[in-house]
């Protein structure tokens, strides 16, 4: 009887380790870990809806800490870490409070984040209590001041979920949450994103972890490989773009190169001379005396852009080419910047986006891909938790494939931990004997 005792206590304790873990809550309402592990049945994967702030960003509910606290966070493919702005500001609540968590763990390493106006953030590491494929320890997150809110956390976040695939130098090893916990469990990861419009009125969208969402996209996937990260002085998960055309301008756009894919930035960003030649050909567009980067259009105006990759024409309804403010200002959603070419939610609403990571045998770089496939229309919300399939590997092709096998350490508690309570076990059982 005591041993039985014993033995419900030890169990106890290792449920206890899984408990107030890092986790997202999917459709069902269930906290499930965010990993991109490719799943092999449609009911093992992760679907994750996502809010629509406007159609300005999308975020989902996580919860972090000991005891969890729901963060609103933005998704982001192009930022490295989860990065939570603490501590709350007066009168604001939805912040993430490290004293008020019993796994919070401060340390001395910092490292810089890019904001969404192309400048960087400094930001302060901290370890704080994390779950991946119910394989609970702790990981290391970014601490940002909340004076930065607005070039940092989109409208309605406290916070950024990160799945960038770079790890800055100066950064903790197991801060970069996709190279850090996927290369572990699996030797394959993919996720499919949804974006939908608030006007359209079927949910903000889906954010499908392990594979993809069959019922929200027709035929077969446009696919891009990822350059490797020795050709990239900060790799993240952009893509060769070939062209980009409008309309009202004979030729492209833009003369090729690289594009972040990232339902971060809540427009399309390319350089000046590429967006100063596309409103030319837009009647009664204007630049912006107060924000010269972007351009003032009539709010019915007729915006037609198509993006070329890989032989492919990809268009953007014109709903989503014009932004309109709270004032009644209308704005184009392409704006002039630096550095590579950043294609955010206005093209991702119209097409669906798979992202696959293929993890080789060391030294083999992993191979990372971007596909675009032709979006579904949906005319009401989907039934989320029955509608995603088998994920697909990072060559695009679609449907069932062979499931890798999870690391054992995925599914159990740390050895040293492990080894511990079995150690007191055991103690009490000699005692007793």
């Amino acid at each position: 009887m005591i041993l039985a005792a014993l033995s419900a206590v030890f169990a106890l304790l290792v449920q206890a380790s899984f408990s107030n873990a890092f986790a997202v809550r999917d459709a069902k309402g269930d906290w499930r870990s965010p990993s991109w592990v490719k799943r092999s049945a449609p009911g093992e994967m992760i679907s994750i809806p996502l809010t629509s702030n406007e159609d300005k960003s999308y975020s989902m509910a996580v919860r972090m800490g000991t005891p969890f606290q729901e963060i609103q966070m933005a998704i982001s493919l192009s930022q490295n870490f989860i990065i939570v702005a603490s501590p709350e500001r007066s009168g604001e609540t939805g912040f993430y409070n490290p004293s008020q968590s019993n796994s919070y763990v401060p340390t001395k390493q910092g490292s810089e984040i890019r904001t969404l106006s192309g400048g960087k953030a400094c930001v302060d590491f901290a370890g704080e209590k994390c779950q991946i494929v119910e394989f609970s320890y702790n990981a290391s997150v970014a601490l940002t001041t909340p004076d930065i809110m607005g070039d940092v956390y989109p409208a309605g976040t406290r916070g950024v979920i990160g799945y960038g695939v770079d790890l800055p130098p100066e950064a903790p090893k197991d801060s970069a949450l996709l190279n850090s916990y996927i290369p572990t469990n699996a030797t394959i990861a993919a996720c499919g994103i949804e974006l939908n419009r608030v006007e359209d009125g079927v949910g903000g969208g889906l954010f499908t972890m392990g594979g993809v969402d069959e019922s929200a996209f027709t035929g077969n996937f446009t696919t891009m490989l990822v350059p490797d990260a020795a050709s990239m002085a900060r790799p993240s998960w952009s893509i060769p773009v070939e062209g980009l055309f409008h309309d009202g301008q004979p030729g492209s756009m833009i003369r090729g190169g690289l594009a972040s894919i990232d339902p971060y930035y809540p427009s399309i960003i390319l350089p000046e001379s590429s967006v100063a030649r596309l409103y030319a050909g837009v009647s009664q567009a204007n630049r912006s005396t107060t924000e010269p980067n972007r351009f003032l259009v009539p709010c019915d105006a007729n915006i037609q852009l198509k993006f070329l990759f890989n032989g492919k024409n990809f268009s953007i309804d014109t709903r989503d080419a014009i932004s309109k403010e709270g004032n009644g200002t209308c704005y184009g959603t392409v704006e002039s910047g630096t550095g590579l070419y950043k294609l955010g939610s206005p093209l991702l609403r119209n097409i669906y986006t798979k992202f696959g990571a293929v993890f080789n045998p060391a030294p083999q770089p992993p191979v990372f891909s971007v596909a675009f496939a032709e979006k579904v229309q949906r005319t009401a919300p989907p039934p989320y938790a029955t509608t995603t399939s088998a994920a697909t590997t990072a060559t695009g092709t679609s449907g069932a494939q062979s499931t890798p096998t999870p690391s054992s350490a995925a599914n159990v508690l740390p050895l040293p931990v492990f080894s511990a309570l079995l150690m007191i076990v055991s103690a009490f059982t000699l005692i007793l004997a």
